[in-house]
């Protein structure tokens, strides 16, 4: 099957689940200290009050929780990892760090139906991968989590774009996030429900362009969003940086 091309420029046939890696199925690509460094600052930049209940809804090998020890913060993280030996590991590290909670294995979406917590803060890595790779159980968990919101997964092609709106979701009011977020967030229609649920439900708002080749394990351009929980407003103000302004 040939495939077509636009503006002369040949188009990659799409791969089926089969001919894809079991990593990138999972989106198992993790995130090197200094973007976490980053990320923990404008999270906690943005935190009103205390921080001590923690979701990373995507917590790898605990890249994250690693970061949390770093900066000498203690609290509840709840980690939600799909691959065993990974929670495994991001359990490991939260031991170590001396933080209280879990790393449950177990998909996020499904996680979602039997857990209604509210968190402080949202810190993360969603995976990238392709909505038509998750299985069925948790396109349909997705699904249903997303109607509670009186949301739908149309039009969306991959599954960051849930992770993002489902675990903000949890944030309670004037709770705080920050996301390392590929940069679809700016540039496709299929990110557009996340643009709406930011502008909607979320103030403070940072978009950080971090390009690629800023560190050795980031191949592609990201962006760090960073925010806080309130109340839905007709209108947002969104601050847009390039490179390392903030960071400390």
């Amino acid at each position: 099957m040939r495939a077509f091309c636009v503006c002369g420029i040949p188009a990659r046939p799409v791969k089926t689940r089969g001919q894809t890696s079991e990593r990138k199925l999972r989106g198992s690509y993790y995130t090197p200290d200094p973007l976490v460094d980053a990320c923990l600052a404008l999270a906690l930049a943005r935190v009103h009050g205390s921080a001590t209940r923690w979701l990373d809804p995507s917590a790898g090998d605990g890249a994250f929780v690693r970061g949390l020890s770093r900066r000498g913060l203690v609290g509840a993280l709840t980690g939600i990892e799909i691959d065993e030996q990974a929670a495994a590991a991001c359990e490991q590290a939260r031991v170590q760090a001396g933080c209280s909670g879990a790393v449950v294995h177990d998909s996020f979406f499904c996680w979602l139906a039997h857990d209604e917590g509210e968190f402080d803060v949202v810190v993360g890595n969603p995976p990238y991968v392709r909505y038509q790779f998750l299985d069925a159980s948790e396109r349909e968990s997705a699904e249903r989590a997303l109607a509670r919101l009186e949301l739908a997964a149309q039009g969306v092609a991959n599954a960051w774009v849930l992770f993002v709106v489902l675990a903000l979701a949890r944030l309670r009011e004037g709770g705080s996030f920050a996301l390392v977020l590929p940069f679809e967030l700016i540039a496709t229609g299929s990110a557009g429900l996340v643009r709406e649920f930011l502008l909607r439900e979320c103030e403070a708002l940072v978009l950080e362009l971090i390009p690629r080749g800023r560190f050795g394990a980031i191949v592609q351009d990201v962006v760090l969003v960073a925010g806080r929980r309130a109340a839905p407003a007709q209108q947002r103000r969104i601050e847009l940086r390039e490179g390392e302004s903030s960071w400390s």
